[in-house]
C-alpha cells in the first residue's frame, strides 16, 4: 500500500520508515500550527507555546494502526476552534492542508538531500511516507485527515460535531485499511498510490 514497496529487513528501512513518519507527524503538526497563529489573535497561551518540534505532542495514538498499515495516517486534533477560524470561508480548508503542504515541502528537502549527499533506502523511504502522508489528508475527504477534519467545522455544530465526527471516521479509516490489507484490496491505496508515485517519480527522476 506504499509508493515504494519496502520489506523491513534492512536497517535503512527500518529508519527510513520510523524517522518517515516521525518527521510526518511533527511537521504536519507544526506547519498547521503556523498556518493558526497567523490568523488567529495572540493570546498568552499561543506565546508560551508556539511551536513545539516534537512529534509526541501531534502523535495521534488512534492513527498508529494506520500508520503501520498503510504508511500514512493523521495528527491530533489542532488547537484550533471555530472561533479561531472565523474571518473567511477559507480559513478551515487552509489551516488544514497546511500540514500537508508542510509534508511536501520535507519530501523536497529531504530529496535533495539524497541527490547532493548520498543515495539511501532511508532517504527514499521518508520521502515516500511524506508524500503519502500528503496525499491521504489532501485527498481523503474524512475526518481525522485534513480535508475532513476542514469539512467538518463547516457544519453545524461546530467543534462538537467536529469532534465527534473525528472518533467515527477514525474507526472508519481504521476498520477500511484494516480490511484492505487482509482482502489485498487496493481502494485506499490506489487512490492515493498513483498520486504519491507521479509526485515521487519528480522528485527523484530515475534514482
Amino acid at each position: 500500500m506504499t509508493v515504494v514497496p519496502y520489506t523491513m529487513r534492512s536497517l535503512d528501512e527500518i529508519l527510513g520508515v520510523v524517522v518517515g513518519l516521525l518527521l510526518a507527524v511533527t511537521i504536519h503538526g507544526e506547519a498547521r500550527a503556523f498556518f493558526g497563529l497567523l490568523i488567529q489573535k495572540p493570546s498568552p497561551a499561543q506565546a508560551k507555546i508556539p511551536f513545539r518540534f516534537n512529534p509526541i505532542a501531534y502523535l495521534d495514538v488512534r492513527a498508529l494502526p494506520v500508520m503501520v498499515l498503510a504508511g500514512w495516517g493523521w495528527t491530533r486534533p489542532p488547537r484550533l476552534s471555530t472561533q479561531d477560524l472565523k474571518g473567511h470561508w477559507s480559513y478551515p480548508l487552509v489551516a488544514h492542508l497546511a500540514g500537508s503542504l508542510g509534508n511536501l515541502v520535507l519530501a523536497g528537502v529531504v530529496s535533495t538531500l539524497h541527490d547532493l549527499l548520498f543515495s539511501s533506502a532511508m532517504f527514499k523511504i521518508c520521502i515516500a511516507v511524506n508524500l503519502q502522508f500528503a496525499v491521504a489528508n489532501f485527498l481523503i475527504p474524512l475526518p481525522p485527515l485534513a480535508v475532513g477534519r476542514a469539512l467538518a467545522l463547516l457544519l453545524p455544530g461546530g467543534d462538537v460535531t467536529a469532534k465527534g465526527i473525528d472518533w467515527a471516521g477514525a474507526l472508519v479509516l481504521t476498520g477500511l485499511v484494516v480490511w484492505e490489507v487482509a482482502a489485498c484490496h487496493n481502494g485506499l491505496a490506489a487512490w492515493t498510490g498513483h498520486l504519491s508515485a507521479g509526485i515521487y517519480g519528480l522528485l527523484m527522476g530515475g534514482s
